[in-house]
Parts: structure tokens; C-alpha cells; sequence
């Protein structure tokens, strides 16, 4: 079973840690890195993960991540060449 950890944790991240829990028979969910209290406190509450403070942390726990962030970072154009 691959342990895997999630980055982000905001509006998006939130619907990822909802559904990485319901695949518990094909992840372990380990837990989460986000730098906001505001939105790490809610998944604390909503799902019980484990808050990790550096992305080190979690990294050297994990076997894979799923990473969310705001559309204003994903790559505008990408090349499959």
C-alpha cells in the first residue's frame, strides 16, 4: 500500500483529502503539509490527518504526493515534445 501525503490544503485540497480517504484501501493516508493555521486546522477537525510543518517532514515519510495548488501557478502551457 503506498503511503502518500498531500500538499495544499485550501478549497481544492480539501475535496483531495476528502476523496484520499475514501481510497484507504489503496493509500495510506499519512498526512498533509499547508502553511496556513486556517486551513490546517479544518482538516485537523474534518478528516484527523497529521499536520506536518515542513515539506521535508512529510516528504520523508511518503512514497508519493498529491499536490494542490491555485490555478495562478499551474504552467500556462506545457509541451509533451
Amino acid at each position: 500500500m503506498l503511503k502518500i501525503g498531500l500538499f495544499g490544503v485550501g478549497h481544492l485540497g480539501k475535496i483531495h483529502a476528502k476523496l484520499i480517504s475514501e481510497l484507504n484501501d489503496k493509500f495510506e493516508f499519512v498526512g498533509f503539509f499547508d502553511p496556513s493555521d486556517k486551513n490546517a486546522e479544518r482538516i485537523i477537525k474534518s478528516h484527523n490527518l497529521k499536520r506536518f510543518l515542513t515539506v521535508d517532514e512529510l516528504l520523508a515519510e511518503v512514497d508519493c504526493i498529491d499536490i494542490v495548488t491555485k490555478l495562478r501557478y499551474h504552467p500556462r502551457k506545457v509541451s509533451l515534445d
